[in-house]
Formats: C-alpha cells, structure tokens, sequence
C-alpha cells in the first residue's frame, strides 16, 4: 500500500513531507491534512500558535462548530505548531493566559474528541503529521487483511 496524504486547497502554508511521500492537493470538508481514501475516517486541523489562540478567544464559535464535525472521525488531531514553554512562558503577544490555553486544548479532546498535539516548529510539525498519517494509513492496512483472512477462513 502506498498512502497518499491530502493537503486541503486552503492550506495557506502547507507542511512539507519527505521525498518518499506522495501528496495531493484536494479540498476536505474539514480540516488541512487526512489520507487519500480515509478522508472521512482521518483528519488533522494543523494551527500555528497565533491561529489557535484566535480560534479560542474571537473564532471560537466558527472553530467549535468545525470541531463538531470531528466527532465522526476515527482519529482527529489539532497539531499545533508551538510547544508547552511557547504556551507557558507566553510566547505569543495576544492577551491569553496560558490556562485559557489548556483548558481549550483539553476541553476539545474530551469534548470533540481532537487529539492536541504540540508539534513545536514547521519542520517538526510536518514530521508529526506524517508520522501520523503513515501510522493510520499502516493500521487501516493491517485490520484490512486481518479482516480478509479471517472471511477466507470462514468461507475456505
């Protein structure tokens, strides 16, 4: 099997994967990056620091309702460009204390099931993605064939 990750039309910086990955540009419902085939099973909503923290102060209300539509997916992640000491040590000039932060990263895990994942720089972040992606796209494959070895056996 060889994934292909979809990067959506509105990606304004896209993240850059290896060489050995193929890519294509298409528009997704929702969020910036899934895997060709899955896009209704696999999402993830990449932000930099300064889009996450207008996503939950001004755009809140637009980014909970994309939130909403997360729920039906088997995994969705918010990859944020940023780290913990970014968040703590306020490195950012908006006027959010590092709780407000928190408690949104958490509340939309538990709420709408979106994995946070603080992916630290662009380059990193692009690594993570990645990972992610080749990583699902492996266990899609895996119960595919535990899946058509099994009604072999039934059938056989």
């Amino acid at each position: 099997m060889n994934p292909t990750i979809v990067i959506d039309t509105r990606e304004q910086r896209p993240l850059e994967f290896s060489k050995c990955i193929h890519t294509i540009t298409a528009a997704l419902p929702v969020g910036d990056y899934s895997l060709r085939g899955l896009e209704n099973q696999v999402v993830i909503e990449r932000k930099s620091l300064g889009d996450l923290l207008g996503s939950i102060t001004h755009g809140r209300d637009r980014f909970v309702r994309e939130l909403r539509q997360f729920r039906s997916f088997r995994f969705a992640g918010l990859l944020v460009e940023a780290d913990w000491d970014d968040i703590e040590n306020r490195h950012y000039p908006q006027k959010v204390h590092p709780n407000a932060v928190y408690g949104s990263l958490v509340a939309f895990c538990v709420k709408y099931g979106v994995m946070p994942i603080l992916g630290g720089d662009h380059v990193t972040s692009a690594r993570i993605c990645e990972r992610l992606l080749m990583n699902y796209a492996r266990l899609v494959e895996r119960d595919y064939k535990l899946l058509t070895s099994r009604n072999e056996v039934v059938a056989g």
